[in-house]
């Protein structure tokens, strides 16, 4: 009996370590790999592509983030500036 626990307990950590070993892409990195092989392979549609194209699935979050960013700012200007205005009056 504790002989199979400890055996239980043995190939589970072995488990834990097999997936801690392995390599994890994000889907955009994985599609970025997919876009550069067809563009470097001169395959299908994906040759004729410009390169901002086929980097694009490395800047396009990023970029997202940023003009999130930038548009909550502003926005948050605005209404600090509306309210500055409002209580000088």
């Amino acid at each position: 009996m504790v002989c199979s626990m400890m055996l239980k307990v043995q190939r589970s950590g072995v488990k834990m370590k097999a997936k801690e070993r392995g390599i994890r892409l994000p889907y955009f990195g994985i599609i970025f790999l997919i876009f550069l092989t067809l563009k470097l392979a001169e395959v299908g549609a994906v040759a004729t592509w410009s390169w901002w194209w086929v980097t694009c699935p490395l800047w396009i979050g990023p970029a997202f983030l940023i003009s999130v960013m930038l548009l909550s700012l502003s926005f948050a200007a605005m209404v600090f500036g509306l309210a500055m205005l409002m209580g000088k009056k």
